[in-house]
């Protein structure tokens, strides 16, 4: 009964069991958990022990509590509280980016700075939450985001700052395994050292790094 119940609710949200483990030990910082820990709680309707690792699971999955045997929120004393990421709106976060970059081309969207940033926070915390299906969807929206906070402080000559945001953004590029985007990255970031008056810079970090990716 347990096991089925856990099973639908993960699949319901669009988790894998890799997904489900990984969430799950992240609250505990338990690295035991894995998809065997969670193939043993579906296949032979197994529980966790500890009350309160019945209440994360179902928190989780958004299972009524009482369904594992926890009748009440039990009172969290420790600094490890249970904070369930906000969800973010893939398609409505896209479209605010689009309406800061309109500003941005009109007059500048630096009063905006402080909202692009929480936003980034945002989608950063719900990376790890997110299925295997979304991550990729959220990776990109990351990156676009945070290419144009780098845009708006290469606007303001703030390279330092600039370069700081076009360097996080390579990194995830990096992980879409497209040799266009990568190169793309590189392309932002040259530009920002050649604004900077740094053309030996840019040229020595495109070859570094396109020989590295093979985008030659």
């Amino acid at each position: 009964m347990h096991g089925a119940l856990i099973k639908q609710a993960r699949l319901a949200k669009g988790w894998t069991r890799l997904d489900l483990a990984r969430l799950y030990g992240e609250f505990f910082h338990d690295q035991t958990i894995s998809e065997d820990t969670i193939r043993m709680w579906e296949d032979y309707n197994k529980l966790p022990k500890k009350p309160r690792r019945r209440q994360v699971l179902a928190l989780l999955l958004d299972i009524p509590l009482a369904a594992f045997g926890v009748e009440e929120l039990l009172t969290v004393t420790s600094s490890a509280a249970i904070v369930l990421p906000q969800k973010i709106n893939v398609p409505q976060v896209a479209a605010l980016l689009q309406h800061y970059k309109q500003q941005n081309h009109a007059t500048t969207a630096s009063s905006s700075l402080s909202d692009i940033l929480s936003t980034i926070h945002q989608i950063h915390d719900e990376v790890p939450y997110a299925s295997s299906a979304d991550q990729s969807q959220f990776l990109h929206l990351l990156a676009d985001y945070q290419q144009f906070v780098a845009s708006i402080f290469r606007d303001k000559t703030d390279y330092g700052q600039a370069l700081f945001y076009q360097d996080k953004a390579y990194v995830i590029t990096k992980s879409f395994a497209d040799p266009e985007q990568i190169a793309l990255a590189l392309w932002r970031r040259g530009i920002t050292y050649h604004e900077r008056g740094d053309l030996a810079a840019a040229i020595s970090d495109f070859a570094a790094h396109s020989s590295r990716n093979r985008l030659y």
